[in-house]
């Protein structure tokens, strides 16, 4: 038998800001609180500390880490705040700027089981966690799923660091056995015991990629005002990536034909639609990305995928998706 379960993906790199200077309007939509209620709620934050090189000569990894977790807790509650009581919380990790918050209603809260986590270093080459992924996994009824919340390598041509991180990521994140395996010789592909990410049916992966747009600023900026967002996934840096068949990246689907809401990457803070005007200038790009894979492709259904424009608080704006999983289940 199969039950369909309706999850939301969030992400939002929040340029280590208070979320508490976030319109609720604003977080509802996000939260898709004004949309009726997912069953599964995964929020992927970026940069919720100062990630200048400064704070990191100035303080030590464990007052970073602490400093991460004061602020996450800051986010969960600011969440919790707007939430349903219907919804629990049933995950939360937090490395260096990063976070991975889980809500589920009550409903299906019962049907969760074999649940693991772990986190991946890749920044200063594999030394420092103000880069790299948070993995947390679970069995939903009877399907295996994994989630990935990651902040890449930033910089323009740094597209082999990111795809180096990336692959760090996904190959080394390590998650405990999964009980369900000795109870179920289906649940992964034979001998394997979900310590490993593509163990798993499902994998989704949320966050600030920093994948960017090869393309000069202004023309750039020329075919955005002229809605021209074609030409712009043409020269988008993921899409190009998960085009080649070497990369792990190549597994994983987004979108038919990639976003179709603006890049989400750089706006000056505190403006709808105003582009860095700094004297560095940077190329608009879709930073923020949700993807996903699945064993089978009739597992998943994504239902939506869209920024919020409107929200100024970073210089990011707020990404979300809405899946539909079809999960497998014992028949009683």
């Amino acid at each position: 038998d199969y039950e369909r379960i309706n999850l939301r993906i969030c992400s939002w790199n929040a340029a280590a800001q208070s979320p508490f200077d976030c319109s609720d309007d604003i977080a509802r939509k996000w939260l898709g609180l004004n949309d009726g209620l997912e069953d599964l709620l995964v929020i992927s934050l970026q940069e919720i500390v100062d990630l200048n090189a400064r704070s990191f000569i100035s303080s030590g990894t464990v007052s970073n880490t602490n400093q991460s977790q004061s602020a996450l807790d800051q986010w969960i509650r600011f969440i919790q705040r707007l939430l349903p009581r219907e919804y629990k919380l049933v995950h939360s990790s937090a490395m260096i700027g990063l976070g991975l918050i889980l809500f589920c209603r009550d409903v299906i809260k019962g049907t969760l089981s074999s649940i693991s986590d772990d986190a991946v270093k890749t920044g200063l080459g594999g030394l420092h966690g103000n880069k790299g992924g948070l993995v947390w996994r679970s069995f939903i009824y009877d399907c295996p799923v994994a989630f990935v919340a990651c902040h890449l390598a930033a910089g323009q041509s740094a597209v082999n660091e990111r795809n180096n991180d990336t692959a760090t990521i996904l190959r080394t994140a390590t998650l405990s056995e999964a009980s369900e395996s000795r109870k179920d010789p289906f649940a992964f592909e034979t001998g394997n015991t979900g310590t490993r990410l593509f163990d798993h049916s499902v994998i989704f992966i949320a966050g600030d990629l920093n994948y960017r747009i090869e393309m000069d600023r202004q023309e750039c900026l020329n075919k955005i005002f002229e809605g021209n967002l074609g030409e712009l996934q043409e020269k988008d840096q993921l899409n190009l990536q998960m085009k080649r068949k070497d990369l792990l990246l190549s597994r994983f689907k987004e979108t038919e034909g990639s976003p179709k809401f603006l890049p989400t990457y750089k706006y000056e803070r505190g403006t709808i639609d105003r582009f860095d005007s700094s004297e560095k200038a940077r190329v608009p790009a879709w930073c923020d990305r949700i993807l996903f894979y699945a064993k089978k492709k009739e597992i998943v259904q994504m239902r939506g995928y869209e920024s919020i424009p409107e929200a100024t608080l970073s210089d990011h704006k707020p990404i979300f998706a809405v899946f539909e999983l079809k999960c497998r289940r014992k028949k009683k």
